[in-house]
Parts: structure tokens; sequence; C-alpha cells
């Protein structure tokens, strides 16, 4: 579906493209989109233009309703061990299928959620294929304004195509596995864009998948500057992604892939962390209460940004679901697991910053306030999370350093968490005492971020049912722990059986 009218082409907002972008039908998706006219007639005229491209892709993240932003996110979170739905919304959570994301219907591929991440994600990785396309057959426009942005633009392009696909081949493949069969399907891998409505394609393997997204995020790596540059780089780019980024989602991505890939991860890891370049913020909250352009926690590697339409992104909905201030919250921390992270005894949780600081205690339970204003930015990236990593990936392997990194790691995470009177941990505590230690303080520090369940599934651990009274634990690779492609794919791809 195109519109030709020009006074449309000359605002932000065009209703831009066909079946063939999507393979779910546009709907009325693009009726609110704010994504640039150039797209109508390929006409590029200058860099500017691919920069909107590149600025498109990002605002993309967030898909019509939900996306990748918060979808990434919001199913991990109701999939994993840490929460309950809860009894005071009956309505809202029946009406949203959020009941069968929560009780890992995994059968069930008509779940909307699934549908928005798919549909978002897929929509992300197209406008950076056009973007790429360009850039890599004919570069910036030398002669105009701006030519030295060909690198970043390439950078940015690669990241958010690897974040996509990432994020697409967690939710809908088994976690990847040195020692299985990795020739099993896995999700759609597109580098060049269908070029009609019925040109489908079919699912590649869990293991080409991960050498895309690998090899998406070493040219991200290449490709993007190590920091913004008022001289060189549009104004907006100052919330965008960074090459430290890039290696955050190369630490995680091999973090996940199991313990045979842990050394690789322990390598970005000390390339992000090096030189204290992302020390944690004194106030826990601080990371998630940014709302201006260029302001970002000294914690956070990347974030994304909501406040402003000139930015064409959409605001992420994890706060519809989580936020213990909104009348329409459904779903809280459940019993078993303020247990396990001993937040079932209040002077225990009143010691812990992020506690006062996150979390609200009501009478139907403690409920995260992460998200409380839909105008912050999201802090996808945060350093806390590097330090926990490394932490158990030096307790379980004794790479890296082994006890005595673990120990530096888990002492700059919890002096921020106990304050002033913390006694920091030291080579008196054993290492079986360390792993308990670095389970809790992950549990709590990332808590409904979208990571309980990537994190057990990388340590190849147990998955508790939590207050699931119908199920019973999992092993880290159960099909209860991944779901099926959307339905709606499903009908319209003829590849995929």
């Amino acid at each position: 579906m195109i519109f030709k009218n020009k006074k449309i082409m000359q605002n932000q907002i065009i209703i831009f493209i066909v079946v063939a972008f999507t393979l779910s039908s546009c709907e009325d998706y693009f009726d609110n989109a704010q994504l640039p006219a150039i797209l109508v007639t390929d006409d590029w005229q200058n860099n500017d233009d691919l920069e909107k491209i590149t600025s498109s892709a990002y605002y993309l993240w967030k898909g019509y309703n939900e996306g990748i932003s918060d979808m990434s996110i919001v199913i991990p979170s109701f999939t994993s061990d840490e929460g309950i739905l809860s009894a005071e919304n009956d309505q809202n959570i029946l009406y949203g299928n959020h009941d069968l994301l929560y009780l890992r219907e995994t059968d069930d591929n008509s779940i909307p959620y699934l549908e928005r991440i798919w549909q978002s994600g897929y929509e992300v990785v197209r406008m950076s294929n056009i973007g790429l396309k360009h850039l890599n057959e004919f570069g910036t426009f030398k002669t105009k304004p701006n030519s030295q942005w060909e690198d970043r633009l390439k950078g940015e392009n690669y990241f958010c195509r690897a974040f996509a696909f990432y994020s697409l081949i967690k939710t809908f493949a088994p976690p990847y596995d040195a020692n299985g069969d990795m020739s099993i399907p896995g999700i759609i891998i597109e580098t060049v864009n269908p070029e009609g409505a019925y040109d489908t394609k079919p699912l590649k393997t869990v293991q080409e998948a991960y050498n895309q997204i690998l090899a998406d995020v070493d040219s991200a790596i290449a490709y993007l500057p190590e920091a913004y540059d008022a001289d060189r780089d549009p104004e907006a780019y100052q919330d965008r992604a960074k090459r430290d980024a890039a290696h955050f989602l190369k630490a995680r991505i091999y973090f996940q892939m199991g313990p045979e890939y842990w050394e690789q991860s322990l390598a970005q890891i000390d390339i992000v962390l090096g030189d204290g370049k992302y020390p944690l913020a004194v106030d826990p909250a601080d990371a998630f209460e940014k709302d201006e352009l260029g302001a970002i926690s000294t914690e956070t590697v990347f974030q994304y940004v909501n406040y402003a339409a000139g930015q064409q992104w959409r605001r992420p909905a994890m706060h519809r679901y989580f936020e213990a201030s909104q009348s329409g919250r459904m779903f809280h921390m459940n019993e078993s697991f303020a247990q396990f992270i001993g937040w079932d005894t209040n002077a225990v949780a009143m010691a812990d910053l992020r506690f006062t600081s996150l979390f609200t205690n009501l009478s139907s339970g403690i409920w995260v306030s992460k998200w409380k204003n839909s105008k912050h930015a999201v802090p996808m990236m945060r350093s806390p999370e590097l330090h926990l990593t490394r932490a158990i990936i030096c307790l379980l392997s004794g790479l890296g350093g082994g006890d005595s990194q673990a120990i530096a790691d888990l002492n700059v995470v919890r002096e921020r968490a106990y304050g002033g009177g913390y006694i920091p941990l030291d080579n008196s505590t054993t290492t079986e005492e360390l792993i308990d230690i670095t389970h809790r303080e992950r549990a709590i520090e990332l808590f409904f971020e979208g990571d309980r369940l990537f994190y057990l599934q990388a340590i190849r651990g147990k998955v508790n049912p939590g207050e699931r009274t119908d199920q019973t634990v999992l092993e880290w690779n159960s099909d209860k722990l991944y779901w099926k492609i959307p339905e709606r794919e499903m009908n319209l791809n003829n590849n995929i059986h």
C-alpha cells in the first residue's frame, strides 16, 4: 500500500509498504508510522536521507503497539520463574492472552504478542537491509555534506539487524547447544529484502542464524564509532548504538550460546568494562529515569529512547504489564521468587536500595517500578549485567581470574545495592557460596528485564515452575521455553510447514 499524496510525503508520516514488507498484511500499521518519504521512490538525494533510513530502523523496534523493544523483555519475563499473573486484572489478562504466555502454552502460535515481536523484528531487518543495500553498493553521497557518516550508518544498520535477529532466534528457536543438533529449523534470515508479496523464504537452521547474527555484530563493531562526536555526527546519534553496544551484544550472545563460548564472552566483557568506562550510578533508579536528548546513566551502554517524535521512535509498553503505579498492572513477583532472593523477609528487602528505589510492596505482592514513565528511556544494556555475567563465568569455569575476579565484580554490584554499610566479600567466601550469591544478585538486579530465562539457559540450569501448580521443573532446553512460528506467518509462507 503506497500513498502518493505529496503533502503527506512532505510530512514525516507515510504509509510505505505492501504486504511484502511484513508478510503479515499491512493492516493499519503504517497509518501512524513516521518513516521517510524517500522510500516511496528511492530518490535519495543526500546523506540526510540515509540518516532517516537508519533512524527509522530504530523506530521500528517498537512496531505497531509492541515490538522487539518491549516484547523482548515482556515475553521471556512472563515465561520465566520470576512472576505471577495478578488476580486484580483478570479481564486484561484474558483479553490479551497473557495467561497463555504465563502458562507456557508454546504449542499455541496464535498469541498476539508472538506476532508483534515477529512483525517488528522483520520490519527492523528490512529497513536495515534498505540502508545497507545502498551503503554497500554506493556508500554515502561523496559530493554532499556529511559523507563521513558512511561507516557509522553501516554500523548502526548491522547492529539493528543483529539485535532483531537475536531477539527472534531466542523467542522462536531452541537455545544454542554446541553439543546438540543445530541443523534444526530456526528463523528466517533475510539480508536481501523480498521482491514481492509472495517472495517468501524458508527457515534457516539455528546454526545458520547464529552465524549471520555474529557476522552482523562483527560488522557493527568494525564500523560503529567509539563515541558521539558533535562535530561529526547528527545530534540524534547521542542516543543510539556506539561500538561498545555491539561488543555488549556479542558478549551476551556468546554467554547464552553456552560454556563452550564463555571465553569469547569474557573477551567482549573486558572490552566494555575496561578502564571503568561504565561505573554504576549511586541510585539504582538512575538508569530508568532519563528522558532528555543525550541524557544517559553512567552504567548504561545502550538505551532505547522514547521522548521525542523527531527521533521517529515509539514508546515501549512495559509499564502496561509490570508497573506498580498502573491501574491495569498485571504481573508481579511471585512468592517463591521473593523467597529465593530473601525478600520474603521485610528487613532483608528494606536493606537493599534496589528494593526501596525500584520496587513497590502492595498487598497483592511485590511490583516492579522501573517503568514509571513511558517517556523514560529503556536501558537495554547496563554494566551490572556484564559484571554479573563475568562473575558467574569465572566461578563456573575458572576462566578469567576465577573467584578473585568474581568477588571483584560482585562487590561492584553489591556496594551500590547495600549502601555505605556494606561489608565487601573476600576470599573467605567459598566458590559455592559465591555462586549462590551471584544467582541471587542477578535475579534482583535484572528482575523483569527479560534476562532470567536466558540466564538459566546460558548456565544450563533448571527452570522452576514458579507458582504454576500444573507444571514441573524444566530442563534449560525444554520446548516449553520457546515458541512456534506465529500462525499468520505459517499461513502466508508456503516454505514453512
